[in-house]
């Protein structure tokens, strides 16, 4: 499978606004990807396609090979997907919504947890309803990549993270790149959030699909 995510004459309206305009764009395994665009450009709209959340007013989307409106759980298993509005079980400590969310995934793997756990400094003792946004970042983002998704999907990912953690999370995509030869995809509005880790640029502007370019920016 040479690509992970593919869109063809992809739209989506709200009544006469056009989230997604006629968007084409194939997305290569493996590749750090950043899809880069002003609040309201349709970035979320088009990550929520691609999890199949969203179906098109016209045109298709295919994710791992398949129609994303028909994701099983075949295809589920390999994606790992943080939310820019992260709903998490609040009742629960960290431990806990590890070990719940684990059960889903064979592949689920414990000592990637466990440094992660240590290196983005979270407790695995505290309450998830008693978590600063932050936290709750980085938890989401432990969530998404301890099964090991062939495709990883991070809505706005580093909004709320200090520049270390949000420094050693950027390190640790490249090494999730290098580890399971992964395709990662960043939404973020604010360029200099990706710019040292991508090697290919998506750019969205009022929907329409205005940049899709291998990246000139320096990595590592």
């Amino acid at each position: 499978m040479k690509y992970v995510f593919e869109a063809h004459n992809l739209t989506k309206r709200f009544g006469d606004l056009a989230a997604l305009d006629h968007v084409d764009v194939r997305i290569l395994r493996p590749s750090i990807v950043g899809l880069l665009g002003k609040n309201g450009s349709g970035k979320t709209t088009l990550l929520q396609h691609l999890m199949g959340l969203q179906l098109p007013t016209e045109g298709d989307a295919r994710t791992l090979g398949k129609a994303a409106a028909e994701l099983g759980h075949d295809e589920l298993i390999h994606i790992g997907f943080v939310p820019q509005e992260i709903r998490l079980l609040d009742w629960m400590t960290v431990q806990q919504h590890l070990d719940y969310v684990a059960c889903f995934y064979p592949a689920w793997d414990r000592g990637r947890q466990e440094r992660l756990l240590s290196e983005l400094e979270l407790e695995s003792s505290a309450r998830v309803g008693s978590l600063s946004t932050g936290n709750l970042q980085k938890l989401a983002i432990i969530l998404a990549v301890c099964h090991h998704p062939q495709l990883l999907v991070l809505d706005e990912p580093v909004s709320d993270l200090d520049p270390i953690v949000r420094a050693r999370l950027l390190e640790f995509l490249l090494e999730l790149l290098r580890e399971d030869q992964a395709t990662i995809l960043v939404s973020s509005h604010v360029l200099r959030d990706v710019e040292k880790i991508v090697d290919w640029v998506l750019c969205l502007d009022r929907g329409r699909m205005v940049t899709d370019a291998s990246s000139a920016m320096p990595n590592g």
